[in-house]
């Protein structure tokens, strides 16, 4: 027997376990969720949010469900985590929730392609694969730093510069603006994510200017996966004026190097399988070899 109540701070240790534990099931090469990730799907990646979990009578978590609203793009993305009997229970509360508190917004849940037990939960009412994404991980073992590129310059980022910040924010805007489902997050926006994200690493963010000053790419590590003794990239960018240049190359094996100064086996990164920008190559290039993957599953057609 179990009950569903709000989930709390102080669960966040045991959602971390819930959830380690959760993914091992299918999936061996899944990695450690740490207390600190756990926090922040409790209190929502993106915009605050409610979050739930059962717990059995004897206290221990049988089941979390993470709601994490976008505001600016109106879509839910919805994680749902369960060791056991109440795995359907909580694919319909989430379903619950969605439908009375976000029913004009894009719902996107994410399962692991090998979880067939939740793919089947969201497919009862209606939820089918819109996108796949996976992870890929690179060893770390003699990565020394490369060249910088003649004519280029790299720095690290001063997060604490609000010039820099903006310059960084506009790079994005430019660089991801043709990827699947991009909206445009305003400044203070996107401020809020870089600066409040898990594992960040004041020291990993690296920007990369041209003869002219401009800045043309970027790459942000983290300390996310420290758990497991991966270090990870949140992002890599490059300018679409720059690309085809090398510069995407570049800044990945000097994450793989920066990275590797700081005792990590592994690199990882996430990526999007339908990227049409060569990402993929770039990747498999640099020696980063596919892991475990995951998709967002969608309502009526829904994308993100």
């Amino acid at each position: 027997m179990a009950t569903r109540r709000h989930a709390i701070e102080s669960d966040a240790e045991a959602i971390g376990r819930l959830i380690t534990e959760h993914e091992k099931l299918f999936d061996e090469e899944a990695g450690i969720t740490s207390t600190e990730m756990a926090g922040q799907l409790i209190r929502g990646l993106i915009d605050p949010t409610e979050s739930f979990v059962w717990v059995r009578d004897d206290g221990t978590l049988t089941a979390f469900v993470g709601m994490n609203p976008d505001s600016i793009k109106k879509t839910l993305y919805t994680d749902v985590y369960s060791t056991g009997e109440v795995l359907d229970e909580a694919v319909d509360y989430a379903v619950e929730v969605l439908n009375r508190d976000f029913a004009d917004w894009k719902a996107l849940p994410g399962v692991n392609t090998k979880d067939t037990n939740l793919s089947a939960a969201w497919a009862r009412p209606g939820f089918t694969p819109v996108r796949t994404y996976g992870q890929m991980r690179a060893p770390l073992a003699n990565r020394p730093f490369p060249a910088v590129p003649e004519g280029y310059r790299l720095t690290t980022i001063d997060v604490n510069s609000e010039s820099e910040l903006r310059r960084w924010h506009a790079l994005h805007l430019d660089a991801f603006s043709e990827h699947f489902g991009f909206v445009p997050r305003p400044f203070d926006s996107w401020k809020k994510l870089v600066i409040d994200i898990v594992g960040l690493d004041l020291a990993g963010n690296f920007l990369l200017f041209d003869e002219n000053e401009n800045a043309v790419g970027y790459v942000e590590c983290s300390d996310e996966l420290v758990e497991d003794n991966y270090g990870f990239v949140n992002h890599l960018g490059v300018a679409k004026s720059h690309r085809g240049r090398g510069l995407g190359e570049f800044l990945l094996r000097h994450a793989c190097a920066y990275s590797a100064t700081k005792g990590y086996e592994l690199l990882e990164l996430s990526v999007d399988t339908g990227n049409e920008t060569g990402a993929l190559a770039l990747y498999e290039k640099v020696g980063f070899v596919a892991g475990s993957s995951w998709q967002q599953v969608g309502r009526d057609g829904a994308t993100s």
